[in-house]
């Protein structure tokens, strides 16, 4: 990680989860919300990425203009492997630097065609320790354009939660982690899917914490079955497909299970669609989700919070 006023080495980089070494953090939120974000904070306006696949990545942030904790300010950054500003995989990226607004990152992260990385910042004053909201890397909009995605977002939330959407928590499943003891050991497979362990993952614990205030639009939509020339189809499925509009913030993989919190009903997402796209960042995006049989282990996973007391 490089800074403005130091060089530093991105290879020093901490092995404990953020929640170890920074248990009082207060994570950065978009909206004040009393039962699902109680703690809103705005402290940082804005985080930008510029990717570079083999390293170099540059991250700069910019902090609210009414922001008033005294200084010093030391900044951290971290990156993780999915939007959950709750995940316990949150990693320090080199070392931490004092009144800078970037640093970069030298290491690789990814090998493979999913780019999952997500990096975030933590400040640390003599008040509190307070981490930026997640940003992914699918690209660095201009401020006119970013605005517009935000506003976008705003105005989906708001859609989704009075009139269309229905309330509930979204399980980032495990890409990455401790190999569970059910795979086997020469093909890799998953050799029980009923695992208690992996939940069917593969990963040991199987999921992050839940994501709160996940809200979907559930929607059943048939298959088009028109023949063209006569053609023969062979073998399909053309029972009907339960797609859930979403925005895609955290951001959203196949794998992951969205729990509604009224029902408790569990839906695996497969097929994603981007939707709404703001020079190329999907903003909303539509989910081909399937329910999860009540056998399924993911009901196993509880969910702190989801009965009223």
């Amino acid at each position: 990680m490089e800074t403005s006023s130091s060089s530093l080495s991105s290879s020093i980089t901490s092995s404990v989860s953020s929640s170890e070494v920074y248990p009082n953090i207060i994570v950065a939120r978009d909206e004040c919300e009393t039962i699902c974000r109680p703690e809103c904070e705005w402290i940082f306006n804005r985080l930008r990425a510029w990717p570079l696949i083999k390293g170099g990545t540059r991250v700069e942030w910019v902090l609210h203009p009414h922001f008033s904790d005294p200084p010093p300010y030391t900044f951290q950054l971290q990156f993780g492997r999915t939007g959950n500003p709750l995940a316990d995989d949150w990693t320090d990226v080199g070392l931490s630097v004092i009144n800078t607004y970037y640093a970069i990152d030298d290491t690789q992260r990814v090998y493979g065609k999913t780019q999952w990385t997500h990096y975030r910042v933590l400040l640390t004053t003599s008040v509190a320790t307070y981490a930026s909201k997640p940003q992914n890397l699918y690209g660095s909009l201009p401020k006119r354009q970013w605005r517009i995605a935000k506003e976008i977002e705003r105005m989906e939330l708001l859609r989704l939660r009075k009139e269309a959407g229905q309330e509930g928590y979204l399980l980032k499943r495990r890409l990455f982690g401790e190999a569970c003891s059910c795979l086997d050991s020469q093909t890799l497979e998953i050799a029980n899917p009923q695992c208690p362990l992996c939940y069917g993952t593969g990963f040991t614990l199987g999921y992050y914490d839940p994501y709160p205030c996940f809200y979907a639009e559930l929607g059943t939509h048939g298959i088009d079955n028109k023949l063209d020339g006569g053609q023969s189809r062979g073998t399909i499925d053309d029972a009907p497909r339960t797609w859930a509009r979403m925005i895609n913030s955290p951001q959203i993989f196949s794998g992951d299970v969205w729990v509604d919190r009224d029902t408790d009903f569990r839906w695996q997402i497969h097929a994603i669609q981007n939707i709404v796209e703001v020079t190329g960042l999907p903003v909303i995006v539509k989910a081909e989700v399937r329910l999860l049989p009540f056998s399924h282990p993911a009901y196993t996973v509880i969910i702190p919070n989801q009965i009223p007391i």
